[in-house]
């Protein structure tokens, strides 16, 4: 909102109301796309879908949009096929109302890569919010996703390969993941699903695809510790090891889905709450 005063002083806060906000951050008056690159450079500013104008790596254009007013508009953050060996991490709110999403390959997640040995693929946390969509994730030394601390990350389609020792799709102290599309898994990892101290993982009615027979060391969903996850997908597709564990006061609710509703060789262990491991299934 401009401020029209008779005065120079007035005509001062209105100059600077469009020029930016008073912390000095260009505020957007329409949406912002910025593009990555496997032949972009950080140095570039991102705006181009070329390699002299997007940049090189996925966090650099996230900590661009984080240092915008967002206002009440989107910021899309558009990457290009290849493989990316550095990963994003939120571990802040955006300003203003609109969102910040990266998109890469939505009809062929396996052609845009975030391949990493250790830390995290996608991390969000300290109550910021992000939407990713259209990416392979393969981790072999840790989580390909984790939200924590009242993050919020919203899913489109994916495709998850190995999680050595980890998990694909983590969500803790009071995180939350949303998932709402189709998506594939053909890698395997400790849990496909792991929540715990109140977080939160929601799955719509969606189909996941499971293929290559993926292994879950410890199970393809846990919840512990006031965890809650809920869903309806649909599962196709086999894997090996424990279908589900519940305990700790962690919840699983598949509104009636069966004993053999997830993925796995093995029979799950807590549908109760009042009995050890006092964890309950639904």
């Amino acid at each position: 909102m401009f401020v029209t005063i008779g005065s120079r002083a007035g005509r001062g806060v209105q100059s600077r109301a469009r020029s930016g906000s008073s912390s000095g951050r260009e505020v957007l008056t329409a949406d912002r796309t910025y593009y990555v690159r496997t032949d972009g450079a950080d140095s570039n500013n991102g705006l181009s879908d070329h390699s002299g104008g997007a940049f090189l790596t996925l966090q650099k254009a996230l900590n661009v949009a984080l240092a915008l007013d967002c206002s009440i508009y989107n910021v899309i953050i558009n990457v290009g096929a290849g493989t990316y060996t550095a990963g994003i991490s939120m571990q802040a709110q955006h300003l203003g109302s609109g969102s910040i999403t990266f998109v890469g390959d939505i009809s062929t997640p396996g052609n845009c890569v975030i391949s990493l040995t250790s830390d995290t693929c996608v991390a969000v946390g300290n109550n910021a919010k992000l939407s990713v969509t259209g990416f392979r994730l393969v981790n072999t030394g840790g989580p390909c996703i984790s939200v924590a601390s009242g993050g919020f990350l919203s899913l489109g389609p994916m495709s998850y390969g190995t999680a050595t020792g980890s998990a694909h799709i983590a969500a803790s102290t009071g995180g939350s993941v949303s998932i709402g599309a189709n998506y594939t898994v053909d890698g395997g990892a400790n849990w496909h699903f792991v929540v715990s101290d109140f977080g939160t993982i929601q799955v719509s009615s969606v189909t996941v695809t499971v293929s290559s027979m993926p292994a879950f060391a410890s199970s393809f969903c846990q919840s512990t510790r006031h965890g809650l996850w809920w869903g309806n997908p649909t599962f196709s597709g086999s894997a090996t090891g424990a279908r589900y564990s519940a305990d700790s006061l962690g919840v699983i609710q598949t509104f009636g889905g069966g004993a053999s509703y997830f993925p796995g060789s093995i029979a799950g262990s807590g549908s109760n709450p009042g009995v050890s491991p006092y964890g309950s299934y639904t």
